[in-house]
């Protein structure tokens, strides 16, 4: 890790240029975007004689998640440690029997060389969700992990019920940012010879079945499926028969897959950050900003970070909200600026005392209010122009 500042004396305004880069040299994959900055002669002489404006300022992101992967509880690994049990079910009902599977967690596509958490004795080990061996990276590598689900479920009914029905899949394009389902006729809600219903819980069905025009979402009512649990009603609108499965010999054969894809865009459903802070050891007022990290600690880590805001408040340079749209646009890289740096948002120092040193911090939220430090990956950097400007 790096970093370069710089100072320029305008006339009542002091400008601070300082860059934070992970430059690769150090071993891990990513660094914490922090940093000590020191001058050798007092930038201020007494910091209440000023107001601080946060000019602009860019974040490569990358290192933020688009969501974390949530666990059942207990986190117990499978296969010597190599898959999770997430908290993401499918259920399917044939009939009068009820077939489950959970979607397994194994590694992200990113390459982020985070080792997996070291458990710990005995069988009630609880590994860490907000552990960053669970960020999810990828829509696709999350579909995966459904279509392994969907197969596994329909592979138990074909053991039970000795058939042969294929498993229906989903496809996430890139391209268009849109969902497909693709089914075979055994799971449409028209099917009268033994079809196959499907259902998500609660924690899977936010993630899934928004947007398509012939899939209605209902909870669920019937015993034996987890209570918070939603029914996928997959109708045929004459719109989505898919022939490139097809081998059809005349034009009144029947279909044989079904292809329902989303009309709208719903990958904000996986944004999981919902606050971007810099926070400084500059002298400014404390911010309380209600943060959720659990006190007993289990967040390792992170739990400093959290102990500090809880008895002190942060004090916050910038709180930027990032505007969730195409998919991933947390991701990659961050600008803010400011065009109102002579208005209402300055903020006011604190001290009386010389200012010829100060840390900065960078730090994501996310949407249950946990507090997290924003890494940088190598060869990322973050930069920020700071105006302290005379009363």
């Amino acid at each position: 890790m790096s970093e370069n500042k710089h100072a320029e004396i305008l006339k009542n305004k002091n400008y601070i240029d300082i860059t934070i880069n992970n430059d690769g040299n150090q071993s891990d994959f990513t660094s914490k975007c922090t940093k000590y900055v020191h001058f050798d002669a007092p930038l201020l002489k007494k910091c209440s004689n000023y107001k601080l404006s946060v000019v602009k300022w860019k974040l490569d992101s990358e290192s933020i998640p688009l969501s974390i992967c949530k666990l059942v509880d207990g986190g117990q690994p499978l296969n010597a440690g190599t898959d999770f049990i997430t908290a993401y079910k499918v259920y399917m009902k044939y009939g009068t029997d009820i077939y489950t599977t959970s979607l397994l967690f194994n590694t992200t596509d990113f390459p982020n060389n985070v080792p997996l958490p070291i458990s710990g004795s005995g069988s009630n080990y609880i590994y860490n969700n907000i552990d960053p061996y669970f960020y999810i990276y990828s829509y696709t590598y999350f579909y995966d992990m459904l279509n392994v689900a969907l197969s596994s479920c329909t592979a138990l009914i074909n053991t039970a019920e000795t058939t042969t029905y294929s498993s229906p899949f989903v496809n996430f394009d890139s391209a268009t940012q849109l969902v497909s389902l693709y089914t075979p006729p055994e799971f449409l809600d028209t099917e009268s010879t033994h079809p196959i219903s499907l259902y998500f819980n609660e924690e899977l069905s936010r993630f899934c079945g928004e947007g398509f025009n012939s899939i209605y979402i209902i909870k669920n009512s019937i015993s034996g499926i987890e209570e918070n649990s939603y029914r996928f009603i997959i109708n045929d609108n004459k719109l989505n028969q898919y022939d490139e499965y097809l081998n059809k010999t005349s034009s009144t054969d029947a279909p044989t897959w079904y292809k329902i894809t989303q009309e709208y865009n719903t990958s904000s459903s996986f944004e999981i950050c919902d606050r971007i802070l810099i926070v400084s050891s500059i002298p400014t007022k404390s911010e309380i900003i209600g943060i959720n990290n659990n006190e007993n600690g289990s967040l390792d880590n992170y739990n400093a970070d959290y102990q500090l805001q809880k008895q002190n408040g942060l004090r916050i340079l910038s709180m930027f909200n990032p505007e969730i749209g195409a998919a991933g646009s947390s991701r990659g890289r961050i600008v803010y600026s400011n065009s109102n740096m002579d208005h209402s948002d300055l903020i006011d120092l604190t001290t009386e005392q010389e200012l010829s040193s100060f840390t900065i911090t960078l730090y994501w939220v996310d949407s249950n209010s946990n507090l997290y430090p924003i890494e940088l990956v190598k060869n990322k950097s973050f930069s920020i122009r700071l105006a302290f400007i005379e009363k």
